[in-house]
């Protein structure tokens, strides 16, 4: 199983959500979104890169993404970001029954739900703790549409209690994995950064997630 550490850097605790991806690049380890698992049918893989930390109360992850395109439509949360240029975590606690899917967009326009399985017990997340997930995207927040080299990044911030719902004990091991996506982009992509041993794209396989110790 992969690993990774998720250090604890207390500044982020008063840090502006604007700055913290180059504090987050420059204090901790930095990892690859690079396992094409589709080959045959996927090739296209952009470099993608991210830094993750916690606070005392969130979780930060700092994705950076080098495309030979860019895409965003998609303005409103719950929408289908994945279609779109886009970054996702997969998490899941070892107390809980679901994972939770974070999809951003490059705009950070976020899909987020609560489910067992791709089509099981799926429950959106409600609009209060959509809210609560910090979002900053570099290329700003409105709809883009560029067919050349374009880099860009994102910086989240995710309460700890989102992902740690079915208990009061502190998280000590999360479980995930991180993934670069683009739909119905000119070059239609799908790269994890733990691998997965299915036929066919299918992020939705907590059989495959890496360990996030912290």
């Amino acid at each position: 199983m992969k690993k990774l550490k998720v250090p604890l850097l207390r500044a982020l605790d008063i840090m502006d959500i604007n700055v913290a991806g180059d504090f987050l690049t420059k204090n901790t380890d930095t990892h690859a979104i690079d396992v094409l698992n589709w080959p045959e049918s996927f090739d296209y893989l952009p470099e993608t890169k991210f830094n993750i930390a916690r606070s005392n109360t969130h979780l930060w992850i700092h994705f950076r993404v080098f495309n030979e395109c860019v895409k965003a439509i998609h303005q409103t949360d719950q929408q289908e970001v994945w279609k779109d240029s886009c970054v996702e975590f997969f998490v899941k606690s070892p107390y809980a029954e679901k994972y939770i899917n974070f999809e951003f967009n490059c705009i950070g326009t976020c899909l987020s739900t609560k489910r067992k399985s791709r089509t099981e017990d799926v429950v959106p997340l409600p609009i209060e703790e959509m809210q609560s997930i910090e979002r900053f995207a570099s290329l700003g927040n409105q709809p883009i549409n560029l067919n050349e080299k374009t880099d860009w990044s994102l910086t989240i911030k995710i309460p700890l209690q989102l992902l740690n719902t079915d208990t009061s004990a502190p998280i000590t091991t999360l479980y995930g994995n991180f993934y670069k996506c683009g739909d119905e982009t000119t070059k239609p992509h799908y790269v994890s950064w733990s691998k997965i041993e299915t036929q066919q794209p299918d992020f939705h396989q907590p059989d495959f997630f890496g360990m996030l110790e912290f």
